[in-house]
């Protein structure tokens, strides 16, 4: 199993302020995290990951297919696009590591998490 880890800038495990950058320890989840910056949120305009939505990524490579597991939660509760959203998040893995010639078979899952809530110090900001 791999963890997204955030981690602050200076490397410490702990998430900085308006500063979240992910730490992946495998091309595989770096593959995924890069094809999630491509849903955007539709009403902030944002992407899935500048938005600190993306809260994991899991990936079980013990049976086949490699089964990947995404930890993600929305701004609200109520949320419009409660539905779409996650279902877009996993069409654009999907297509994704078909579009980077992942050759693996592979399930991709998104699950939807409360804990913690999302605020908008997750949001990455700016240099």
């Amino acid at each position: 199993m791999i963890e997204v880890r955030k981690i602050d800038n200076a490397g410490s495990g702990t998430v900085a302020k308006n500063r979240i950058n992910y730490q992946v320890d495998d091309e595989l989840s770096s593959k995924v995290l890069s094809s999630l910056r491509d849903v955007m949120d539709p009403e902030l305009a944002m992407d899935l990951v500048s938005l600190g939505l993306i809260y994991g990524i899991h990936v079980d490579r013990s049976d086949s297919p490699i089964e990947i597991n995404i930890d993600m939660t929305l701004t609200t509760v109520g949320c419009p696009v409660s539905e779409s959203l996650p279902e877009m998040a996993r069409d654009a893995v999907v297509q994704g590591l078909i579009s980077y010639g992942v050759k693996d078979r592979f399930d991709v899952n998104v699950n939807l998490v409360w804990d913690p809530p999302w605020t908008p110090e997750r949001i990455e900001c700016c240099d």
